[in-house]
């Protein structure tokens, strides 16, 4: 298992990324309920419905650049619901600052 907390980045399988292959990174936003859910901010080059978005990089996130889609976003519209068995751990560990986090809450909370 992984350490669960506000702010880390993890993998996900869900169908939050309609027709996807693989697994896409989500920021954490809470712990889990008692059902073991976990609100998130999904990052992707395409996000589906095409919600409001900044570039990881406002967040200080690792920034992946697509040759078409440019750098990669996160989802600053409405928080998506996740159980934790649908989360894995990332190949490198990242974790927000505490001031990123709360400036992404934030934003997100004023979409």
């Amino acid at each position: 298992m992984f350490d669960l907390f506000d702010g880390v980045v993890l993998l996900t399988t869900t169908n939050l990324f309609q027709n996807a292959i693989g697994r896409h990174p989500v920021v954490i936003l809470s712990v889990p309920d008692k059902h073991g859910f976990v609100m998130v901010a999904s990052m992707s080059h395409r996000h589906p419905g095409d919600p409001p978005q900044k570039p990881t990089s406002t967040y200080n996130l690792p920034t992946q650049t697509h040759p078409v889609n440019g750098e990669g976003t996160i989802n600053v519209g409405q928080p998506n619901q996740v159980h934790v068995e649908h989360l894995k751990q990332t190949s490198t560990s990242t974790t927000m600052s505490k001031s990123d986090l709360e400036a992404l809450i934030a934003e997100i909370g004023g979409s």
